[in-house]
């Protein structure tokens, strides 16, 4: 029950990322992304999550934060990152921090996903 409520609050969250992409400059990569978290929040609700999903997504979504960590790491700090809910200058150490925490986001709760969901297909 608690992975449940867990779900639709992360699926809420997903989409509202999801929905605040159209102004982001690579707005379809971003919407993809969080829109396959949703789907696993989604899918993982109706107990129809296959693991290996959010596994691809898991790892996705942390190559992709890691690649982003030279940007950001050491560069920004989170003050900076959460100063404003806007983005005022495309770019920059600040917007890297905030693409790597939203995929931070994804990675870890697709991660839970795949633990949860593997443990329950494949019982060791």
């Amino acid at each position: 029950m608690v992975l449940k409520v867990l779900n639709v609050v992360m699926a809420l969250l997903f989409s509202v990322s999801v929905a605040v992409q159209h102004n982001d400059p690579d707005p379809l990569v971003w919407m993809a992304i969080y829109g396959a978290a949703l789907v696993c929040c989604v899918l993982s609700v109706a107990d129809r999550l296959p693991w290996q999903l959010s596994a691809v997504i898991t790892v996705v979504a942390f190559l992709w934060g890691a690649s982003l960590a030279p940007e950001a790491i050491g560069k920004t700090s989170l003050s900076e990152m959460t100063a404003e809910w806007h983005m005022t200058v495309a770019g920059g150490a600040v917007e890297a921090g905030r693409e790597m925490g939203g995929l931070l986001i994804v990675g870890v709760w697709t991660a839970v996903l795949t633990v949860v969901h593997r443990s329950r297909r494949d019982p060791v």
